[in-house]
């Protein structure tokens, strides 16, 4: 069995987000069948071990990340435990450029992109336009990011590029979360049509056996995430939901982020909604009937596929390719074209008021998620690290 070295900023504790939960899933069953994990990590604020891993280190200098004693760090630990495979899943920021060091060594590196390539590029207009505040001095930004969009939208596209010549150039092997994802880095560069730089592993799902009670479920829609507006339009759900007008229905929203502040003072003037903060969001699956989502860009979101699990019926924009892999419109859940507010205002209003149609997709969202089980996944990622 191979040696195994996963990098990542800070700890993999699954309550934090989807990148966590999908590594702490991952590890775990990788370490079950034999392989050695060591994980690496910048930051150590939250101190927390995974059951099951070898060894954890921490760069010794927090400051600056590519310093020589973080370097000289790192392929210390390469040498002492003999890894054979970096597996980095910070592969869409400067994690890449880290890991790289090795110096000759016999590593090969997989770098894991946990979004859409592109991440918001295709929807840079609407992230620009997107107002981070109320304030004058805000309105006054958004016009000035409008007029210097083509600019903006360049230097973005070159800094894409880059990037990815720099994972060609030297070799990392690219995986990406759905075989969508593939055309995606065709378009960013040639060099993907012609060799095998890449391959696609989509998130393991992270419950096992559900015995669920369908009775408990409540007039709920539910939004699980990071309470970020430019990322995940938040203030777009809380327009959705201000003209339904349905009042034996909650919306309920569920996490901590940077715009809970602005996000509470807009929800605070609408009917029927619920801001319970960063919790573990088990509960609130378990009871709600509808999961709804409004996001710029994803990769493959986890709690998306964490609510059909739950039989909660998805419904979202299809603003990024994964979303037609996870979801088959109209059965398993609902895409919407993005950001068609009243399309989508009329599809959740629809679902809301149809039981029968509530129950038929529900079934049909569980059923759909049983192919991302955990064994599944483990398949595909020992025979990549195997090959």
């Amino acid at each position: 069995m191979r040696n195994i070295l996963f990098f990542y900023p800070h700890e993999f504790i699954p309550e934090m987000g989807g990148v966590e939960r999908v590594s702490y899933s991952l590890i775990k069953g990788l370490t079950s069948i034999g392989y050695k994990i060591i994980c690496l990590h910048r930051y150590n604020s939250y101190k927390y071990k995974i059951s099951g891993v070898n060894k954890i280190y921490y760069l010794p200098i927090k400051e600056d990340l590519f310093c020589k004693e973080n370097i000289t760090f790192y392929q210390d630990i390469l040498d002492l435990n003999n890894i054979d495979v970096v597996i980095n899943q910070h592969g869409l920021y400067e994690g890449t450029y880290f890991v790289n060091n090795i110096n000759g060594r016999n590593v090969k590196i997989i770098s894991v992109l946990h979004s859409n390539p592109l991440q918001s590029f295709k929807y840079l207009y609407n992230d620009l336009s997107t107002l981070r505040n109320n304030t004058f001095k805000e309105k006054i930004k958004r016009i000035v990011r409008c007029i210097i969009y083509p600019y903006v939208r360049n230097k973005i596209w070159q800094s894409i590029k880059n990037h990815h010549d720099f994972l060609l150039v030297n070799k990392h092997r690219v995986c990406v979360l759905s075989d969508s994802y593939k055309n995606v880095l065709k378009s960013i560069d040639q060099r993907y049509k012609y060799g095998d730089f890449s391959f696609a592993i989509p998130n393991p799902n992270t419950y096992l056996d559900l015995n669920l009670n369908m009775n408990e479920k409540e007039n709920t829609v539910l939004f699980v995430g990071r309470i970020d507006n430019r990322s995940k339009k938040i203030f777009t759900l809380l327009d959705i939901w201000e003209n339904i007008d349905i009042d034996d229905w909650k919306l309920v929203i569920v996490g901590d982020g940077p715009d809970k502040k602005e996000v509470e003072k807009k929800a605070n003037k609408i009917k029927n909604i619920e801001m319970v903060g960063f919790k573990v969001p088990d509960e609130y699956y378990k009871k709600a009937s509808i999961f709804c989502m409004t996001s710029i860009f994803e990769g493959f979101p986890m709690s998306l596929t964490e609510a059909m699990q739950n039989g909660c019926v998805p419904i979202i924009f299809g603003s990024f390719p994964a979303a037609y892999d996870i979801i088959k419109d109209q059965e398993s859940g609902v895409i919407v074209k993005p950001f068609n507010k009243i399309k989508y205002r009329k599809e959740l209003r629809n679902i809301m008021c149809n039981k029968d149609k509530r129950m038929f997709m529900s079934q049909k969202a569980k059923e759909s998620v049983n192919k991302y089980n955990i064994d599944n996944i483990l398949k595909l990622w020992t025979s990549e690290i195997e090959r």
